[in-house]
């Protein structure tokens, strides 16, 4: 099968994170919510970014999603509010630092490595700790203040603000900082996914993960 690579930006995590040269390609599917709990959140979006029907509001679909990773199944979060949509090819690494920054990674990383990779069995948890992955890819700059789901670049609405604040304290000031990549299926779905690693010792043993990025990227 011939691989089709995204070649204006590729972002990832791989085996130990510590060369920035390129990884082997991998493939990709988008196999959907796949019974994973969520349901729709209403979001406005300011500061230049619009969905892609040119938009600044609508109501989005917010939970844990699965992907086929090289023939592994993995449940992620999407990072990116502009384009959700399935499909499947084939896509090449970066570290996630590069990615987002190191202030983004940490405080996402934080996250995960607080609430068992983002994993709930309650909808309403699922619905904020997605809502707080977007927080914090799109708004947070490193300080308390800059998480709030009622202002700033995105906005939300039908997120229960009690989860919300509970995630934002993990988010700030949570202990553990778990491996945590970054995958994209664009130019097939232009959208980011989240996606918990396996520890540092298990990226030793198993040489994961390639991951990709946007091309159309407005972070």
């Amino acid at each position: 099968m011939k691989h089709t690579r995204n070649t204006l930006l590729t972002i990832g995590v791989f085996a130990l994170a510590a060369s920035s040269a390129t990884a082997d390609p991998v493939y990709i599917q988008d196999l959907g919510a796949n019974g994973n709990v969520g349901r729709g959140v209403s979001v406005t979006l300011s500061s230049g970014l619009t969905f892609a029907d040119g938009s600044a509001s609508r109501i989005i679909w917010a939970g844990q999603r699965t992907l086929l990773l090289d023939g592994t199944e993995l449940d992620v979060y999407s990072a990116e509010l502009t384009g959700l949509k399935g499909g499947e090819g084939w896509f090449e690494s970066q570290t996630a630092q590069e990615a987002l920054g190191e202030t983004k990674a940490d405080a996402i990383a934080r996250l995960f490595g607080a609430h068992d990779g983002g994993r709930f069995n309650g909808r309403e948890q699922t619905v904020a700790f997605q809502a707080m992955l977007w927080e914090l890819v799109y708004d947070y700059d490193g300080t308390e203040e800059s998480i709030d789901m009622s202002t700033g670049s995105v906005v939300f609405g039908l997120v229960k603000a009690a989860e919300f604040e509970a995630f934002k304290t993990s988010a700030m000031r949570g202990g553990s900082k778990p491996g945590v990549g970054l995958v994209s299926s664009d130019p097939l779905n232009d959208s980011f996914r989240i996606v918990p690693l396996p520890s540092t010792a298990g990226l030793a043993v198993f040489g994961l993960l390639g991951i990709a990025a946007a091309g159309r990227r407005r972070l």
